[in-house]
């Protein structure tokens, strides 16, 4: 058995990005892949990896969040088989509500000490009345403010290491069911677009200053591709749905 080792770094969103372009590269190379355990693992129906202390690695990659056009070497089908819910997981969310309209805003302190573009909830609601959602159901999903919560998953909702992050899982799925989702910029909101059915509305970030509270987008665009942040190894993102042919 050959391995390759891939160091795991981030929340939900960026170790998703991770774990898929792993998977997605020891299957189009015959390789395993090793990892130390991660929450996805309790959560989702997805082979243990190969724990580096049992196994030495063949390879091993450095710390990085494949988060650019290049680095999407699977197609949205392959992701949704790795990153679908085990039963007993769909069991317990069963209380969280698919919402008609969601409006799903990230914002916070971290944001704001890494530089990132943090959007105000008046350009959300704008956004929804322009592509004509004034008279549905609304509803919000606010990081780190409000997020939904179940008892039955456990932890601290802002915590960055890997045994914790469950604790976001109702309010992924919440934004997974919705039918239509406003998404934040935010690789959690990325993956749970991908993931989920909705309707998906984007903000076009890009060239806005980062750094700064409530700031205003005019331009929310209809599709899950518009990049979440403004730096030079990201890029928007266009995933294949089931095939890798040009």
């Amino acid at each position: 058995m050959k391995t390759v080792y891939l160091p795991l770094l981030g929340r939900t969103g960026n170790i998703l990005f991770q774990v898929a372009y792993g998977l997605a590269w020891c299957d189009q190379n015959g390789y395993t892949l090793s990892t130390w355990p991660w929450f996805g693992e309790k959560i989702f129906n997805i082979p243990k990896a190969v724990r580096p202390n049992e196994h030495k690695p063949d390879i091993e990659w450095p710390e990085r969040m494949y988060q650019h056009q290049n680095d999407l070497i699977y197609t949205r089908k392959q992701v949704r088989e790795w990153f679908s819910f085990k039963p007993e997981i769909l069991e317990k969310l069963k209380p969280v509500k698919a919402p008609e309209v969601l409006l799903d805003i990230r914002r916070g302190q971290d944001m704001i000490d890494a530089g990132l573009v943090c959007l105000g909830n008046e350009c959300y609601w704008d956004a929804c009345l322009k592509h004509g959602y004034g008279s549905a159901d609304i509803s919000w999903e606010i990081f780190p403010d409000s997020p939904t919560r179940l008892t039955e998953f456990d932890g601290n909702v802002n915590a960055c290491g890997l045994g914790t992050t469950a604790v976001s899982i109702p309010a992924f799925y919440r934004m997974m069911t919705a039918k239509v989702h406003f998404r934040a910029n935010s690789t959690f909101s990325w993956w749970a677009a991908t993931l989920g059915n909705a309707k998906v509305y984007s903000p076009v970030i890009k060239g806005m200053p980062g750094g700064k509270s409530n700031q205003y987008c005019s331009n929310f665009v209809n599709g899950n591709h518009p990049v979440m942040a403004d730096c030079p190894q990201n890029s928007d993102l266009h995933l294949a749905e089931d095939s890798l042919a040009t």
